[in-house]
């Protein structure tokens, strides 16, 4: 059984250029061996043992070339071999998600992810595990946030953005959230480059925002530039921030003056907190990985590495039951998982037919100055239905 696994090569010199700490990706293809040798020494994919065609894409094609980089891996994996399925375990744009759809590929993506779950005909096919679909997760965001008593009496909010369709619907859904507490965005800054950064934070800063919400999509990124931007002009406004935002590389890399007063939410602990949650799916999944003889020196490659098993068993355990595969058949056992499916790295997981994106819990979090660190504000999981 021939299936697709996108990843990215070892990124040390493109972070290491950025100045970035805690951000290395470790061995992917490394970690994905391992993974699928420990399914088909325990009977494969319903009595099919799973062969892999590995199809790399860099970190710097994800910040610098994501739309040629991802055609090109699209006709790797169904014009010039014929994959029945994808594993990714990096973030996607519609380029992909389009054209894996268009040729009925079931897909599979576990980091940082951006599906297009109100888009019946991109989302058919794909599953992603252990992200919401970031419209879906606006609502429960900024519920946590007014609930917590975050924005305060007169708010100046700010939101920082890159200029995409994914920011696109991700905006749309957050001013739709916002509105309901009757607040609402004053200052919006769309962000292309990072020379853009000075310019954005000296905007905001001289019309007196106060809150700053990043719409992240490169796992922390976006949010560092801004903040490393902003501190050089003593812009200091308090951040809502979420999973997307990489809490714990903000932490490891942003001025701590930055980071004071940040609150928000988070599902994947060692995304959140580089502390990974103890739980049966995590631990299995970590002994598969030390047994192959692999190392997670740092959070974020420990994060890939739970996001290698999270795609790989949530595969696994969709397409095990079908006697005969196929697309459509596969796409059915994924929605009737509802909660059975046990995610590697987050809280919790649902699926339905109605809901391909699994995440159904999450924590407060909340930036500590003593510790120069995020932490979850208590040991309670909050479902969010």
């Amino acid at each position: 059984m021939l299936i697709g696994v996108i990843y990215t090569p070892p990124a040390g010199p493109f972070t290491d250029s950025l100045g970035v700490k805690q951000a290395t990706t470790g061995d992917q293809q490394g970690f994905t061996k391992a993974v699928v040798g420990y399914i088909n020494q325990h009977g494969g994919v319903g009595g099919r043992p799973l062969q892999v065609l590995f199809a790399p894409r860099t970190a710097q094609d994800s910040v610098t070339n994501l739309a040629a980089a991802e055609q090109r891996l699209c006709a790797t994996l169904t014009e010039d071999n014929h994959v029945l399925a994808v594993m990714s375990l990096v973030n996607s744009s519609t380029v992909l998600q389009s054209c894996l759809a268009q040729h009925r590929v079931p897909f599979v993506e576990d980091n940082f992810g951006f599906p297009y779950m109100n888009d019946a005909a991109l989302s058919r096919y794909m599953f992603v595990p252990s992200y919401p679909d970031p419209t879906r997760a606006m609502n429960f965001f900024v519920d946590s946030l007014v609930a917590d008593g975050f924005f305060g009496t007169h708010p100046v909010i700010g939101l920082i953005r890159a200029a995409s369709q994914t920011r696109d619907l991700e905006d749309k859904a957050l001013h739709g959230a916002l509105s309901r507490h009757g607040l609402q965005v004053a200052d919006e800054e769309s962000i292309t480059t990072p020379d853009q950064e000075q310019g954005a934070a000296l905007h905001m800063k001289t019309n007196h925002v106060t809150h700053v919400i990043p719409l992240e999509g490169s796992g922390g990124l976006e949010t560092l530039f801004f903040m490393e931007a902003a501190e050089g002009q003593l812009f200091r406004p308090r951040y809502a921030i979420d999973t997307q935002d990489g809490p714990d590389l903000l932490a490891s890399n942003a001025p701590s003056a930055q980071l004071k007063g940040a609150h928000g939410i988070g599902w994947i602990p060692t995304v959140d907190t580089g502390h990974t949650a103890t739980s049966p799916a995590n631990n299995a999944c970590l002994q598969i990985i030390r047994t192959a003889g692999l190392t997670t020196p740092d959070s974020t490659a420990t994060r890939f590495a739970l996001a290698t098993c999270d795609v790989m068993f949530f595969f696994s355990q969709a397409a095990s039951g079908l006697s005969n595969w196929s697309p459509d058949g596969f796409a059915r056992a994924g929605e009737a998982l509802g909660a059975s499916y046990t995610p590697t790295g987050s809280f919790r997981s649902f699926f339905s037919a109605a809901r391909h994106d699994g995440t159904s819990a999450y924590g407060k979090l909340s930036y500590g100055s003593a510790c120069s660190c995020f932490a979850y504000d208590s040991a309670a999981v909050i479902s969010t239905g």
